[in-house]
């Protein structure tokens, strides 16, 4: 007459308290480490975050205006001095 646990590997106490065993600090089933953390996204309000705003921003806080183009260079310096007299010079209205 077969037992009702044929088939199955039994498993000594020995052996379970060795594998449950977790190093110290150890919490079960946790991360090995945290990466990075979510953040709630910005939400958008509709009675705040209007047109009007956008456009009091943009004038409040004007970009300069740097010619869109291909130009060539010959040194990073260079660039970066063309660069800076683009967008320190007055603008014309």
């Amino acid at each position: 007459m077969p037992t009702p646990y044929a088939g199955v590997a039994l498993v000594t106490n020995k052996e379970r308290e060795a594998s449950d065993k977790l190093p110290a600090g150890a919490v079960p089933n946790a991360p090995l480490r945290t990466v990075g953390r979510r953040r709630p996204g910005a939400t958008l309000d509709p009675q705040h975050d209007t047109k009007e705003n956008a456009r009091a921003w943009r004038r409040a806080f004007p970009t300069p205006f740097v010619p869109k183009g291909v130009y060539r260079f010959t040194s990073h310096e260079e660039a970066d001095a063309w660069l800076w007299t683009m967008i320190a010079r007055k603008r014309s209205r």
